[in-house]
């Protein structure tokens, strides 16, 4: 999300898709999940998974209610590049709770993948 240059994230599912602004969704992750992340925990777990994919969940509190969170430490290879990603991944339901504004689009063929 950070180095991305997309003005827009759009989101698949089976049957709807959910379209995002990314300045939007920055200035909630800054404003309302970052500050609730406890890093020192988190830093002992990257260090712990330095060489390896994995996944560690948590659970923040946002505006007075519990969320899980999901923290994704993945390790990328193609011929020519390796590099790590970690991800933050959150129920839309916060993001909603937070005041992010999104478009969704419902698939209207049922035969449609």
């Amino acid at each position: 999300m950070h180095k991305s240059e997309a003005n827009y994230l759009a989101y698949f599912f089976p049957k709807r898709m959910i379209w995002i602004d990314k300045k939007d969704l920055i200035s909630i992750f800054k404003k309302y999940i970052e500050p609730n992340i406890i890093y020192s925990d988190l830093h002992v777990w990257l260090a712990n998974n330095k060489n390896k994919s994995d996944k560690y969940k948590t659970e923040i509190e946002v505006l007075e209610t519990n969320y899980p969170v999901l923290v994704i430490n993945a390790f990328n290879k193609t011929a020519n590049k390796d590099w790590n990603t970690v991800g933050v991944s959150v129920p839309f339901n916060l993001l909603k709770t937070c005041g992010l504004v999104w478009r969704k689009y419902e698939y209207k063929d049922e035969n449609r993948i």
